[in-house]
């Protein structure tokens, strides 16, 4: 598959994730790139019949451990924020896009690091009508599982948001604890204009 076309369906999973963020298109722009990251392989000396990122060792382990050390460094340092983990929920499901969408479009993949066991997909007919030909391919239940893949990301990525971040800002107004002193209000009730 062309790069341009992972990078723009790497922007379309990252409006389809509802990125919850202040810069959000600047991160939607960055999962672009990120998208097309793999296609450095072409530039690159080849691993046996692939190239290095076109592997399942990197593009499906590698971001997991990513995953798991934002998990582990935000649980462990910052309780109140999902941030990296939400942006590298997003950045595993886009590379494992990629390995979809290459898939889809006849490209070999490696599951060795080597590069020299791969596997690829032909377009197989799942569902053959006599005049109509074929209905439903085995690329077409890709794209379905790609769909599932994004669905799935869309709905950790909210119930990261409302379990930690939501959560915490809902804390902080019912129990009355202090706002940070750049905000408007914080200067109002120290003053004694609004008594809480």
């Amino acid at each position: 598959m062309l790069p341009f076309a992972h990078f723009l369906i790497s922007m379309g999973i990252g409006f389809a994730l509802e990125v919850k963020s202040p810069r959000k298109y600047l991160n939607i722009l960055l999962f672009g790139i990120i998208g097309i990251l793999p296609d450095l392989d072409h530039f690159l000396p080849q691993l046996g019949s692939t190239g290095l990122f076109h592997n399942t060792l990197i593009l499906g382990e590698l971001p997991l451990a990513f995953l798991i050390a934002a998990y582990m460094l935000e649980n462990r340092f910052n309780e109140r924020s999902s941030k990296y983990q939400r942006f590298f929920t997003s950045v595993t499901i886009i590379l494992y896009g990629h390995l979809i969408l290459d898939l889809i479009a006849g490209n070999s993949i490696a599951y060795t690091l080597a590069g020299i066991s791969t596997f690829n997909l032909s377009s197989i007919p799942l569902l053959e009508i006599g005049g109509l030909g074929v209905i439903i391919g085995s690329t077409d239940m890709l794209w379905l599982f790609l769909g599932i893949i994004v669905l799935g990301g869309n709905l950790i990525q909210k119930k990261l948001y409302t379990l930690i971040e939501e959560y915490y800002a809902e804390d902080e107004l019912e129990f009355g604890r202090p706002y940070p002193s750049n905000v408007l209000l914080s200067r109002l009730v120290a003053s004694g204009v609004i008594l809480l």
